[in-house]
């Protein structure tokens, strides 16, 4: 195991393909390769970022298993954006992760994926 602190480990490009390879959406992809310095000051932690960074911290993205067999352990937020579903992630998301939807998708990508029954996101995002 790396003793690198998790918010420090960089993610490269055979990490990316891995993951894209495993299943992972272009989305997801797009919220992980940004650090906090892309994001909006007010966002303190990307946790979909982290949760990746802990996964390369503990070898799961090395070789060690293949892309197929791999599996997440992602909470509601972190499977919805690796599925691609960017509303459902926006539903699932705390203050942090709705601000980085909203920053690297805006509000008209992430309403596209709204069942036509469910609030906008305006509706949603209250004091975003």
């Amino acid at each position: 195991m790396n003793d690198t602190p998790i918010p420090e480990i960089e993610l490269t490009n055979d990490h990316i393909d891995f993951l894209f390879r495993a299943g992972a959406s272009p989305k997801l992809i797009e919220v992980i390769q940004k650090t906090l310095d892309e994001l909006p000051s007010t966002v303190t932690r990307n946790s979909a970022r982290n949760e990746v960074q802990k996964y390369v911290k503990w070898g799961n993205l090395d070789g060690s298993v293949s892309p197929e067999e791999f599996s997440h352990i992602g909470g509601h937020f972190f499977t919805a954006l690796w599925d691609g579903d960017l509303y459902e992630a926006f539903c699932r998301a705390d203050l942090n992760n709705r601000k980085i939807l909203l920053d690297v998708f805006g509000e008209r990508r992430i309403n596209a994926d709204r069942p036509k029954h469910r609030p906008t996101v305006f509706r949603l995002a209250g004091a975003v």
